[in-house]
């Protein structure tokens, strides 16, 4: 009987017509969203998606907090971070699968290790400055979550092909082809989260 009890939970979290309220998220999911921005474009053409950004729940009391790299890795409220989702787009739920054996306080750790970090444009694994790492969003989500996955999420390398002239103004010069990385939709194709469908 459990089995079945479990086919159903897996089948509701897999109907794409079901949506998610605010009301329901945890700490550690994921919020991938579309930002109104020309690099944001560039990034979803890249990726043939419909997101350029990701945060990650942080804590949910007193009020829901979302991890973000964003201008700079900070912390904001979730209402301040749904608010700068492109119009007439939605934002889609990722929920990881922690490993039971590694137990990792997610706010403790964005504290100590990521916030008040630069944020890092050039999209380069392991870039630093004079405040220590550099970041990207979804570099943020691997880097934060990391310890406690149960399935790691793996880097790739990266191309910049959709429209390499654009790639090229943003960079001043070429990108950085084939570097490891990782983009949000990337966290989709990974295995490491289940798809919880689109925020209400």
């Amino acid at each position: 009987m459990r089995w079945l009890a479990l086919l159903i939970w897996f089948s509701f979290l897999n109907n794409s017509a079901f949506a998610l309220s605010s009301r329901d998220l945890m700490t550690g999911d994921l919020l991938l969203q579309s930002l109104p921005c020309s690099l944001c474009a560039l990034i979803e053409a890249e990726e043939d998606s419909l997101y350029s950004h990701v945060g990650v729940m942080g804590p949910l009391f007193p009020g829901p907090q979302v991890f973000q790299a964003h201008g700079r890795v900070h912390r904001t409220s979730l209402g301040l971070f749904l608010r700068q989702t492109r119009p007439g787009s939605r934002v889609r739920i990722l929920r990881p699968v922690f490993s039971p054996e590694t137990p990792v306080d997610l706010n403790d750790r964005f504290t100590r290790h990521f916030e008040g970090l630069s944020y890092d444009a050039s999209f380069l694994w392991g870039n630093r400055d004079e405040k220590g790492e550099k970041i990207y969003c979804s570099e943020l989500v691997v880097k934060l979550l990391e310890p406690a996955l149960a399935r790691p999420v793996r880097t790739k390398p990266m191309h910049f092909i959709a429209d390499r002239e654009a790639w090229i103004r943003h960079f001043k010069g070429y990108p950085p082809d084939g570097e490891p990385g990782v983009s949000p939709e990337d966290l989709i194709r990974s295995g490491s989260f289940i798809d919880l469908g689109d925020l209400d």
